[in-house]
């Protein structure tokens, strides 16, 4: 079994690359390890961290590694050229202009959406909801039949319990099905975007985590996608796209910001705001918070 698809990550290496520094002459990151005692801190090059061994492994597949290799295709390999073309445009033009345009956002929500669907926790939070997660699987299998034998099926497999290897199958493919995947992604698109360029990457950056979308609802003071909901009118989604680059994803509450804000380049200096996020992205953390060089020198110290 090749070893790169025995580490299946959680996170796009792609991304990760964006958040490392040079030590001794090799590219790594700096890295929060979450621990019940006091966190770890090190270095370490971005292909040996925000993994978790055979998280996406099926049997429903001819492939056990098919979501690994499904994730690598689709999503990860955006998070390479395509946003470098993007985080380049959004340099490069003047503060206060539009600077995301409708593909620019198509990008971005994939990668977004497609975090939020295969991060551990949302994968385990399936496990919580399983009796309707089996509902709604049996009434799919029941629909396949004839409406003349639906109710003898029904019937026989009633008293039938899925395991957490089958639960984990059914939401991977129910998430990301072109229909859901999609309904998803048009609620991230349709919402107000900031773009919010740091001018304190060289001491106050962005960090991110292996669980680097945050979904949170300022009004009710809540963090987590479940939690929270994309649907709530009053959900902010925020995603550090590198250590100076971050979007912030408002809803809908008001039609006026739409126009004021949606796609606009904003500068910010506000350490407040900046720190904030960076708790969030850590309290959020799977196992690993990763830090740009400023701030890993000072924690750990």
């Amino acid at each position: 079994m090749p070893e790169e698809f025995v580490k299946q990550h959680i996170v796009p290496k792609r991304y990760l690359d964006r958040f490392t520094f040079l030590k001794n002459g090799k590219p790594v990151v700096g890295v929060r390890l979450n621990t019940d005692s006091e966190p770890k801190y090190f270095t370490s090059p971005t292909d040996k961290v925000g993994y978790v061994k055979n998280i996406y492994d099926v049997t429903d597949k001819d492939d056990p590694k098919y979501w690994e290799h499904y994730l690598c295709d689709e999503f990860d390999t955006l998070c390479g050229r395509p946003l470098e073309n993007i985080i380049s445009k959004i340099t490069l033009t003047p503060k206060g202009k539009r600077v995301l345009n409708d593909a620019d956002k198509d990008i971005i929500g994939k990668i977004i959406t497609s975090q939020l669907v295969r991060t551990p926790e949302n994968i385990e939070y399936s496990y919580s909801i399983y009796p309707d997660i089996e509902k709604r699987a049996k009434e799919s299998f029941v629909n396949m039949f004839p409406k003349s034998e639906q109710g003898k099926i029904r019937d026989r497999i009633k008293n039938v319990r899925f395991d957490n290897e089958t639960v984990k199958e059914i939401y991977l493919n129910k998430s990301f099905s072109q229909k859901l995947f999609n309904h998803l992604l048009d609620i991230i698109k349709q919402r107000p975007w900031a773009v919010y360029v740091s001018n304190l990457k060289n001491t106050l950056p962005f960090i991110t985590s292996d669980n680097p979308v945050v979904v949170y609802d300022p009004c009710r003071k809540l963090s987590g996608v479940f939690h929270v909901g994309l649907n709530s009118v009053t959900s902010v989604i925020y995603f550090p796209l590198s250590p100076s680059i971050a979007i912030e994803i408002y809803s809908n509450i008001d039609s006026n910001t739409v126009g004021n804000v949606d796609g606009i380049k904003y500068t910010i200096d506000d350490k407040s705001f900046i720190s904030r996020m960076n708790i969030k992205e850590t309290t959020q953390a799977f196992n690993h918070t990763f830090l740009p060089e400023p701030i890993y020198n000072v924690f750990s110290k």
